[in-house]
């Protein structure tokens, strides 16, 4: 097997052939059509990209471009702790950058989140190109993977979840800093990267998916042991620390555990928000996954992506596919001399062969076995999107296959020949008798109907891969020369953008107007909210969003419908609690007149909402709100004798009461929300939310 190092400079353009720019360009060139608008319309994003996770960004960006960081948000589900949702990304670094520009251009559409989202693609393709090079790959095999695996089908599907592609963007950049302090020869290069990655770990952290947080152990600890294994380190297929392996391995986990231990209190706020979360705390949240990823996914997301479920498919392209096919079939025949290669291949179909049992959650033993073995893992959904760890497998596979086609081109050998064509058949019969059946996945005709009439495209681009692919082996008859890797880079990533971006470029997206930015004025509408009729509305943050239009407003009047499986267990019991009462229920929900104070001698009626409102009307007393910032309100009373104030936003253990300066215990009012008790007379009464550290545990 040829080493790849010699084939990146074997063409007279490569060293004019910026490849790190080239990984970095792609992604924005194949997404292009959501970054260049075209008579005033975009290529918007759907699904929760708007409503859920630009919303969020929005309003933190707001906070943050006014010097306020936001604690606590009412503005949905009756309130709920903002900084601890992963959906907000809050700590998350790149967030002070994009503070500056809404600061600057007055605001931060979900155009300009779009265009964070797609960069997010392009820093992970950038972070495969890195990690390929390091791995001793040359410029052009690591920029073919790079741009596969950044345009694959589960990077578009992540699109709509620009958490996910943020968190998935800092995988490849964790490799290459195990590469490079394994591999460091001096003591500077040393540090250096073990500060690059403790870094890079703090992104991933705090970038807000915790299913990729989650993931990293099927992809960082495996990837440690691959580097551990002798034959691998002889053949100089991953580096080698030599005898230092274990002092590295131990530097390593210091800097991880350092990244983890600064992130701590974050996760674990996390982990108490979850826990108080409806539909996560269940002992079998994964095998009721809503939309399961079986074997047959497997196979159609190598080669049949329509038929796949697209919460896990991660289709890379044909022309990928079959060089892949290739190498293996090459590594697998090779002479006792490149054991190594032999090794790596099949350490590599191992690791994915696991990977991908994993995805089939209760139908695998693997997953059944590590449901009570790890922590945690029966709290996770949709197993499917543990693609992402598949992704960075079917990377090495490709760098180190076209290394190798760029050899086998030069004489292509009649094995590799029939491979190659016995191969393309079989794959085009099996396209065929899914066309035929009519086999397209159940998400096509729900969420992206407009794709179902491409179901039959695989069959077309296949035929296109085949010929361009052995046009590229029948190349050296006519020029006498094989082709030069730029060339053979060009012609393979043509054939794969033909290929793949008809469905998967396309997917959760829709023309739209282009949108105008416009500034959220978080404390205006807070101020407003007090006294703004809410609404029972499904949603995140509450904003208007007009696409006729494309105007979007942050409105005072906050959503309070929920999808149980979303919002705190109480709030969601409460609601089922008193579904009998709906009229008072809206009353003290503040649906009819935005009321959300209340003063009343009792919080503890055994009559329910309506003993509750009978209390309040019946006891007098004035309330006069002097500021309120979300995670501060502050109230002059004055109350005919002593009795309770009462506000309706979800209690939490980090919320704090004072009546005159004076702390006082904060009490839970109708299962959900919260009060404090107040003595005869005129006070000033504040509620305060501050989060310590580690957190309380609740009553």
């Amino acid at each position: 097997m040829p080493d790849d190092l010699s084939l990146a400079s074997r063409g007279r353009l490569a060293p004019r052939v910026p490849g790190p720019l080239l990984a970095f360009l792609w992604p924005l060139f194949y997404f292009g059509d959501r970054l260049v608008p075209l008579g005033g319309t975009v290529r918007g994003t759907n699904n929760d990209f708007i409503y859920l996770y630009w919303a969020y960004k929005a309003y933190l960006l707001d906070c943050l471009a006014r010097l306020r960081f936001p604690l606590w948000s009412p503005t949905e589900g009756a309130g709920f702790p903002f900084y601890a949702s992963p959906f907000t990304q809050a700590f998350y670094p790149l967030n002070l950058p994009l503070a500056l520009f809404h600061a600057q251009a007055g605001g931060y559409s979900w155009y300009d989140h779009q265009v964070f989202t797609v960069l997010g693609a392009a820093v992970f393709a950038l972070g495969v190109y890195a990690w390929l090079r390091s791995l001793g790959h040359g410029r052009a095999a690591a920029v073919f993977a790079a741009c596969l695996v950044s345009t694959s089908f589960r990077m578009a599907d992540m699109l709509r979840v620009p958490n996910a592609v943020h968190t998935a963007a800092w995988y490849p950049w964790i490799l290459l800093a195990f590469n490079r302090i394994l591999g460091a020869h001096h003591r500077r290069e040393l540090v250096r990267w073990l500060l690059g990655l403790f870094v890079f770990l703090l992104f991933f952290l705090t970038a807000g998916y915790l299913y990729y947080v989650y993931y990293a152990v099927f992809l960082l600890l495996p990837y440690l042991l691959l580097t551990a294994i002798p034959g691998l380190r002889r053949a100089r297929l991953v580096p080698d620390a030599g005898s230092a392996w274990l002092r590295r391995m131990a530097l390593i986990a210091l800097a991880c555990a350092a990244a983890l231990v600064l992130c701590l209190p974050y996760l674990l706020k996390v982990k108490q928000l979850l826990d108080a979360t409806s539909g996560r705390t269940g002992p079998d949240v994964a095998g009721d996954g809503w939309y399961r990823f079986y074997a047959i996914d497997t196979l159609r997301s190598l080669v049949f992506p329509v038929g796949a479920c697209p919460e896990g498919c991660y289709y890379f392209g044909l022309a990928g596919l079959l060089l892949i096919l290739l190498y293996l079939c090459a590594a697998c025949c090779s002479r006792p001399g490149e054991t190594g290669e032999r090794l790596l291949c099949l350490l590599l179909l191992g690791w994915f062969l696991l990977v991908s049992l994993l995805s089939y959650e209760e139908d695998s033993w693997l997953f059944l076995l590590l449901k009570h073995a790890l922590p945690g893992l029966h709290r996770l959904r949709v197993w499917g999107r543990i693609g992402i760890v598949l992704l960075h497998i079917v990377a090495w596979l490709l760098a180190r296959a076209f290394a190798h086609f760029q050899t086998w081109t030069a004489a292509p050998s009649s094995p590799g020949r029939r491979l190659l064509l016995g191969a393309s058949l079989a794959i085009l019969g099996f396209q065929a008798m899914q066309v035929h059946a009519g086999v397209v996945h159940r998400y096509y005709p729900v969420y992206f109907p407009e794709l179902t009439s491409w179901a039959a495209w695989p069959m077309v681009s296949g035929l296109l891969a085949f010929a361009g692919v052995a046009g590229l082996a029948a190349l050296v008859r006519v020029s006498r020369a094989a082709p030069r890797p730029w060339t053979t880079l060009a012609v393979l990533l043509a054939v794969t953008v033909v290929d793949v971006w008809p469905v998967g470029g396309r997917l959760w997206s829709e023309r739209q107007p282009f949108p105008r930015r416009s500034p959220f004025d978080v404390p205006a509408v807070l101020r407003q909210s007090l006294s703004t009729p809410r609404r029972p509305k499904y949603g995140s943050i509450s904003v208007d969003y007009d696409p006729g239009r494309a105007e979007t407003r942050f409105s005072p009047e906050a959503n309070l419908a929920v999808i149980p499986q979303w919002y705190f267990e109480r709030y969601a019991r409460f609601l089922a609690r008193t579904a009998q009462e709906p009229r008072e229920r809206e009353y003290l929900l503040g649906l009819r007149d935005g009321r959300r104070l209340f003063l009343s001698e009792r919080v503890d009626q055994d009559g329910g909402v309506r003993a509750f409102l009978e209390d309040w009307a019946s006891f007098g007393g004035a309330i006069l709100p002097r500021e309120y910032t979300g995670d501060r309100l502050e109230v002059d009373v004055q109350v005919p004798r002593a009795g309770f104030l009462t506000f309706v936003d979800n209690w939490d253990p980090d919320w704090r009461a004072f009546v005159d300066g004076r702390r006082a215990p904060v009490l839970v009012v109708v299962g959900t929300f919260k009060a404090v008790a107040v003595p005869t007379g005129a006070h000033r009464v504040a509620f305060r939310y501050e989060p310590s550290p580690w957190g309380e545990p609740p009553p």
